[in-house]
C-alpha cells in the first residue's frame, strides 16, 4: 500500500539541515497528565520572548501529536483503543485500517532525516 507521502512526489520544502524532535501524548487514554506535560511544552515553545525556545525552534523541527488515541480518550478508556488494542504493540507493523494513528505517525516520521 502506498504511504500517505508518496515517494515519487517531491515535497515543496524540506528542512534538510534540521533534525526532527517527535513528541506525542495519550497513546494510552488514561495518561491524562501527559496532556498537561504536552501543553507545557507547547506553551514553552511558543513564547515569543524566550531565547531558549527560539534557539530550539531555529535548530530543530518539532512534530507534535497531542493525542495518539483520540477515540479511546473520547470513550473514557484507560489503556486501549476502540478495537480493544494497546496501540503501543503496533509500532512495528501498523496498518492504515487497523491502527491509523500509529500508521500516520510512522509515515510522517519517514519524512525525517
Amino acid at each position: 500500500m502506498e504511504g500517505l507521502f508518496p515517494e515519487n512526489k517531491e515535497r515543496p520544502f524540506m528542512f534538510k539541515d534540521k533534525q526532527t524532535i517527535f513528541v506525542s501524548s495519550r497513546v494510552h487514554p488514561g495518561e491524562t497528565p501527559a496532556s498537561f506535560v504536552l501543553e507545557g511544552i507547547l506553551n514553552f515553545l511558543t513564547q515569543k520572548n524566550n531565547e531558549q525556545a527560539r534557539i530550539l525552534l531555529d535548530k530543530f523541527i518539532f512534530k507534535i501529536v497531542p493525542m495518539l488515541n483520540p477515540d479511546g480518550v473520547y470513550r473514557g478508556y484507560y489503556r486501549l483503543d476502540t478495537k480493544a488494542q494497546n496501540l503501543n504493540r503496533y509500532y512495528t507493523d501498523p496498518t492504515l485500517k487497523g491502527e491509523p494513528t500509529i500508521f500516520g505517525v510512522k509515515q510522517a516520521l519517514r519524512q525525517c532525516r
